[in-house]
């Protein structure tokens, strides 16, 4: 402690160098304050210091830093104040979730942020709030580790002034948002409490979230960027990180849009606010997007189109529900559309002239896939030549073309008319039904959740309502999801967003009937349809209405009326989507309506799928294709799938690589053979082999890094059993068993190897491989059931001492000898099976696993996951079984013929010895008598009238009579 006094003197302020830090001073405290400057090139040694003395030494302490006004990251001081009554926390996670996504939306707005890129964010929060006499407070810190100058954070302020409300308007502040948000932090000019620090009669700030925002690609499905948790445990390198002064943040430019602004802003000093109107975006493009016929020319045939169209909607944006609604529509219009060439060329056109958020997304295009599906039922549909002509037909439609108002509207038109019940089937299920539904009832919680779960169901799934527990469904896997985040994030965006684009369609539609009826209506419909005002005009337009007193006398009136009321709904929605309690409220909707029973337990579940970052290996099928959510997968290999017709040069020549490894892991053919399948079958799920693979063999031999290939190629599929559970008794019924329940869905599970002989607990060993149910449990969880799918294998130079000698445990047990040695200067006799040591061997596997997946892969869709036993391994395991059978040792030893018939031993006095004996020469762990019972019945026969007739034992090499009186 008082080496960091000393350090603090060594940095006190003299003459006019500048201030970095302050300590605050508390004459009651004897705290004394300071100004200190650490010159740039110190800082880090400061840091250490401070560090040492404060986060790991626990000193109480009271700095302060200076901010990098030019260059620094962004902080934000939130300052909540509440009347004296409030003696607990009032905001939540949520609110947390909704600031972050608020900065997000507002940052996108400001930077031009570059795909690939990331950043953090920390939030700082107290232990608990802070009660004085006349205000209870409570607070946040955040930095978000931009780069940034006080003028664009100035931009930020206001933008997030703008919106805040939607956040904290349920929290009953005592202060304005303009007091909650701390404006000389923003700005720069108010110094920030360095982390571990506190003020005097305080408690410090904590590091409590800790997020890296990942930048996504403009057309990415999961949004313009993924908010990914870290660990929140404060390490020296994280430390420097989180102060004011960190000078290494990633930079990104302003936005074209923003210049102007931002300009202003600096001429004006960042002192008084610009306010900022946001305009309606106008698409730029005149034309569709050029889509090759590349992506058509392949599909020759139903099934071929099948998966095309399944992969595209598996992609479709929630935005972009439309389209696959359109398809189901389209699917039920009636032969003479797909028969008659004018119609059909109509279907074409109103398929091609649909109208999305981005009127001409690449997405659009993807609508021929369902032309062609419905032409496909034409009688002469040619599967060969077809498509590639719609194909040309459909890059020449224009939208000069569009003369009879073709859209998705024509399409659902026709549907209701060729069959009005599979038309209403078809619209009770579509998300505009739902959204319409919504402002008709009263705007419930419930209703703007069926929205959610109608654009969302095959993407989230809640498990627990209890615990909140979600998973999504991202990147071809379910993944857990804390708290539905990514829902309830879509819901001020996304949904929120299509909520405004129907207000605008409405006030469309308004605009027509206006025009329609000029004179009548001209006074009954707001300015808000006839211009292009701004959104806060608009927004003041539409609230008009809640007052607006209408007549409604004609049905003129009637229809203006309605439509004034729908806009008001839609709008007044899309602001409720942006609301933290709203969105509470429909968040606790969406538990119930996207909640699964037995959700977990169908994880992982099918023993024949194989999750790869680019799609799923279907074992069963023999095929691999796009994921899907009705396959249950969570775990991944993490690597992609190469089919082999997408094999380049070098990629042949890994693969030769590939096979070269193994021909010198296993020179023996029968062995290398034997392995091949036995890897391939740690792909598959069924267990069908029910072995226990023991890869023997004493240093250099290769063992571990092929234990290291598997891992690569297996990526989550890969398990570690501990040594200790199947080496020691069976643990406690009920007992937590993390490392075991981890073991779902793997499928090659590998136990830490032993330093010398331990015994196996064969029963474990049984249960593990027999592919009956187990149980196991996770930390702070319930109890779950589930069919091991694994292959068990172990590395070691000792082989574990076998107690048990009953054929359902050696018949298991498969010894798979690693004879090759890797040297540096290998033999060249053939038979000393040496090779030259390759010490960047490591680094050639990380390039070979893709041929290596793909060899395995071959493989199990010949053998379907089956091992063909070899004369290697068996005989191995044969010597194996003679050397651990301990029956057989003591029956040579102790046990002879008798002279006569009538001589015998009972099952008490063979034990007795028996164990004497056991104790003797192999220690204790004796086994059961029972088994030692059974082996006698086989190789003496069986025990009758209370013994063993005609054999006796040897007790120091002198034979005991029986006398006649035993025998009965």
């Amino acid at each position: 402690m008082p080496n960091f006094d000393n350090t603090l003197k060594s940095y006190k302020r003299k003459g006019n160098v500048s201030i970095t830090h302050t300590r605050i001073p508390s004459k009651n405290k004897k705290i004394y304050g300071g100004s200190y400057h650490v010159p740039t090139d110190e800082i880090d040694k400061f840091h250490d210091k401070y560090y040492n003395a404060v986060i790991a030494g626990k000193r109480p302490e009271y700095l302060t830093e200076t901010q990098l006004v030019n260059g620094g990251a962004i902080l934000e001081d939130f300052d909540f104040r509440y009347s004296t009554d409030i003696d607990y926390r009032v905001h939540t996670e949520e609110h947390i979730d909704d600031i972050i996504e608020l900065y997000m939306d507002k940052l996108l707005e400001i930077y031009n942020m570059t795909p690939g890129t990331s950043f953090p964010i920390f939030i700082f929060q107290k232990d608990g709030v802070n009660m004085k006499e006349n205000v209870t407070k409570d607070g946040i810190h955040m930095i978000i580790g931009i780069k940034s100058d006080k003028f664009a954070r100035q931009i930020l302020r206001n933008k997030i002034l703008d919106n805040i409300s939607l956040i904290f308007e349920e929290l009953n502040l005592q202060n304005s948002y303009e007091e909650v948000l701390d404006e000389g932090i923003s700005k720069g000019s108010t110094k920030w409490q360095m982390y571990g620090s506190k003020k005097p009669d305080n408690e410090p700030y904590k590091l409590t979230h800790h997020y890296q925002i990942n930048i996504n690609t403009p057309d990415d499905e999961e949004g313009p960027y993924e908010l990914e948790v870290q660990n929140f445990t404060v390490s020296r390198e994280l430390f420097s990180k989180i102060s004011a002064q960190y000078p290494d943040h990633i930079s990104y430019e302003l936005r074209e849009q923003i210049l102007s602004i931002y300009n202003k802003v600096k001429k004006n000093g960042g002192g008084k606010s610009i306010k900022i109107y946001k305009h309606p975006k106008h698409n730029k493009f005149n034309q569709i997007d050029n889509i090759s016929s590349d992506m058509y020319k392949d599909i020759k045939s139903e099934e071929e189109l099948d998966v095309a169209i399944e992969d595209w909607f598996s992609q479709i944006n929630a935005e972009d529900y439309l389209l696959y609604e359109t398809h189901k529509f389209l699917m039920i219009l009636s032969q003479p559309y797909y028969n008659q060439f004018e119609k059909w060329l109509k279907v074409g056109l109103a398929l091609h002239n649909i109208k999305l958020k981005h009127q001409f997304h690449d997405q659009k295009s993807r609508m021929f896939l369902s032309w062609m599906k419905f032409s496909s039922q034409w009688k002469d549909f040619d599967w060969d030549s077809d498509i590639a002509k719609h194909w040309q037909t459909w890059s020449n439609f224009t939208y000069k073309e569009n003369t009879d108002g073709l859209s998705e509207k024509s399409i659902m038109w026709w549907a209701q008319e060729c069959d009005k019940g599979k038309y209403k089937e078809i619209k009770d299920n579509t998300v505009d039904y739902y959204i319409y539904k919504s402002q008709s009832y009263g705007k419930t919680a419930h209703d703007i959740a069926m929205v959610a779960y109608q654009l969302y169901k095959d993407k989230f799934r809640c498990v627990s309502i209890k615990r909140n527990e979600w998973y999504e469904y991202k990147n071809g896997r379910w993944k857990p999801l804390d708290r539905g985040t990514t829902l309830r994030k879509s819901l001020s965006t996304e949904i929120s967003g299509i909520y405004s684009r129907k207000t605008w369609e409405e006030k469309e539609k308004l605009t027509a009937l206006a025009d329609q009826n000029a004179e009548e209506v001209k006074n009954k419909v707001p300015n808000v349809c006839y211009n292009n005002s701004s959104e806060g005009q608009q927004q003041d337009e539409i609230n008009k209405l809640k007052s607006k007193n209408q007549n409604t006398k004609t049905p003129i009136d009637q229809a203006v009326m309605k439509k004034m009321k729908t806009i008001h709904a839609l709008s007044d929605i899309s602001v409720m989507l942006k609301q933290t309690s709203s969105k509470n409220n429909i968040m606790t909707e969406c538990c119930e309506l996207f909640y699964e029973e037995g959700f977990e337990e169908k994880l992982d579940s099918n023993p024949y799928l194989f999750c790869c970052k680019n799609g799923v290996i279907d074992f069963n099928e023999k095929v691999f294709r796009a994921g899907r959510a009705e396959d249950y997968c969570s775990l991944c290999n993490n690597l992609v799938f190469k089919k082999e017709s997408e094999n380049t040069e070098l990629d042949i020549e890994y693969l030769k690589n590939v096979n070269t490894f193994m021909e010198q892991l296993f020179p023996n053919e029968e062995l290398r053979s034997y392995m091949w399948e036995h890897l391939a079958s740690g792909l598959i799920g069924t267990n069908d082999n029910q072995t226990f693979n023991i890869y023997n063999g004493c240093g250099r031999n290769g063992k571990s890094m092929l234990v290291k290939f598997m891992i690569l190629i297996l990526g989550d599929y890969k398990g570690s059993v501990p040594l200790q559970y199947i080496t020691q008794k069976r643990p406690t019924a009920g007992a937590a068993s993390p490392d075991i329940a981890a073991l779902k869905g793997v499928r090659y599970a590998v136990i830490q190897e032993p330093e010398k002989a331990a015994p196996l607990n064969e029963g474990i060993m049984k249960e593990l491989t027999g592919g009956d149910e187990i149980t196991a449990r996770k930390l702070f969880s319930d109890i779950i059931k589930f069919t091991p799918q694994f292959s068990l294998v172990v590395c070691t130079n000792h082989l574990f001492d076998i107690k048990s000698n009953d054929d359902g445990t050696w018949r298991r047990i498969r010894i798979c000898d690693f004879k090759s040695k890797f040297v540096a200067k290998p033999s060249k006799k053939e038979d000393d099976f040496e090779f030259l040591i390759d010490k960047k061997l490591d680094e050639k596997l990380n390039k070979w696993k893709y041929m290596f997946l793909q060899k395995l892969v071959e493989v199990a869709f010949k053998t379907g996951g089956l091992v063909e036993d070899c004369d290697p391994v068996l005989e191995l395991g044969k010597k194996y079984r003679k050397k651990q059978d301990f029956f057989t040792e003591y029956f040579e030893e102790r046990i002879i013929k008798a002279e006569v018939d009538t001589m015998m031993f009972g099952k008490q006095e063979v034990f007795d010895d028996f164990r004497q004996w056991f104790n003797e020469n192999h220690g204790k762990n004796t086994p059961k008598g029972q088994e030692l019972y059974e082996f006698l019945n086989k190789k003496i026969g069986v025990y009758k009238k209370k013994g063993w007739w005609g054999y006796k034992i040897i007790y120091n090499n002198e034979v005991i009579p029986i006398t006649e009186n035993i025998i009965e």
